[in-house]
């Protein structure tokens, strides 16, 4: 069942990879944390102090028997700050959601560093 997992989660990369390389550019954010709440979903990215949660549209679809979520950064950070990481929280519902579904994150994810 791991094996599988770890397969469907790099099927889901290399599709959303795919994806943005046909676009010409990658629309997925880069992702520090993640946390899913049952109303919200809170999200850490790096922000050059102009990043807001409404500049971010959180895309949801099913496959099999799981979840597949994309955060994608629809407005540009042009603010000239020194980059940072902040964290932001999108209120979705995940009430509705059956409690055995697995739920799989498609953004790249970043480690952060002091």
């Amino acid at each position: 069942m791991t094996l599988y997992r770890l397969l469907t989660v790099m099927a889901v990369s290399v599709f959303y990879t795919g994806m943005s390389v046909a676009a010409g550019q990658s629309k997925l954010e880069p992702l520090y944390a993640v946390s899913l709440f049952e109303k919200k979903l809170e999200f850490a990215v790096k922000s050059t102090g102009c990043s807001a949660a409404e500049d971010f549209k959180l895309h949801m679809r099913s496959a099999d028997d799981q979840l597949i979520l994309a955060i994608e950064r629809i407005k540009v950070d042009r603010c000239r700050r020194m980059p940072k990481v902040i964290s932001l929280t999108k209120a979705v519902d995940f009430s509705n959601i059956d409690s055995n579904l697995d739920i799989m994150i498609g953004n790249p994810f970043k480690i952060k560093f002091k």
